[in-house]
């Protein structure tokens, strides 16, 4: 019967080996080296220049329809104009926080003004740019507003359109500055700001002013009924110049304090 006991031997026989080579494999594990995990090479970053970086660009729909506007005029008839003031054509470069304004600059008829004056006002500063033949003309300005005005000469009197505001956040923008191209009149004084209107600096020798008396000092209070007091002197003059030969009436408060009314036809002014 030897064949019983070759079974139970032939099993644990199998046991040990197996239990050997686990032994085996258990060991040889912990003396095998740690090795690092698998990563990525590192890289440089690529830093953005200002060549790689696309500039901003103002949003279209920010562009804002053509505006047009009616003229005005002043003069101050001494050799100093009232509108004299440190002027500066350099404009402010783009920025997302900048103004970009095209315009035309414009006669009544839609016709363009070649070569007029632009003057725009933002942040307290005012600057100058001209139109071109074609009556164009293009400003980058920053502030939260941009007041703007065309201007040109009529002899002595410098016309002005009526100030047009640009507001609001940055953008492109499209105006037309409307002058009035007919040939203009006025009283034929030079004036300067005062608390209660204009006064009179100095009066053209064969202007309406000088036929109605006015002297230096004189005060104008009045001018077709608007009450000039609190105007700044750009405001109250435009109330005195309008189409040659149109009619104006003015208050006057003379030196001696005595008030006048007077009726008036605008004159052009072309020298003292």
């Amino acid at each position: 019967m030897r064949g019983e006991g070759v079974a139970p031997k032939y099993l644990a026989a199998c046991v040990v080996v197996f239990v050997l080579a686990m032994a085996a494999f258990y060991v040889f594990s912990l003396s095998a080296p740690e090795t690092a995990p698998e990563t990525a090479p590192a890289t440089s970053a690529t830093p953005v220049t200002a060549q790689s970086a696309k500039p901003w660009k103002a949003p279209p729909q920010k562009k804002k329809k053509r505006s047009r506007t009616t003229g005005s005029s002043s003069f101050s008839g001494s050799s100093r104009s009232t509108s004299d003031l440190s002027l500066d054509s350099t404009e402010d470069s783009w920025s997302p926080t900048a103004h970009r304004i095209e315009g035309r600059v414009v006669g009544e008829r839609g016709r363009p003004v070649p070569g007029a004056r632009v003057t725009y006002r933002t942040d307290g500063k005012r600057r100058t740019t001209k139109a071109d033949e074609s009556g164009v003309f293009s400003i980058t300005a920053r502030g939260s507003s941009v007041t703007l005005q065309a201007e040109r000469k009529d002899g002595l009197l410098t016309v002005r359109s009526k100030p047009v505001i640009v507001e609001g956040e940055a953008g492109e923008w499209e105006v037309d500055l409307v002058l009035e191209t007919k040939r203009q009149g006025g009283l034929g004084i030079g004036v300067a700001k005062h608390r209660d209107g204009l006064r009179v600096r100095s009066v053209v020798g064969d202007g309406p002013a000088s036929g109605l008396g006015l002297r230096k000092g004189d005060i104008i209070l009045e001018a077709g009924g608007t009450t000039l007091a609190g105007f700044n002197t750009r405001e109250a003059s435009a109330l005195l110049i309008g189409p040659e030969g149109s009619s104006q009436t003015i208050l006057v408060r003379h030196t001696d304090g005595e008030e006048v009314e007077y009726t008036f036809r605008r004159q052009h002014i072309e020298k003292y």
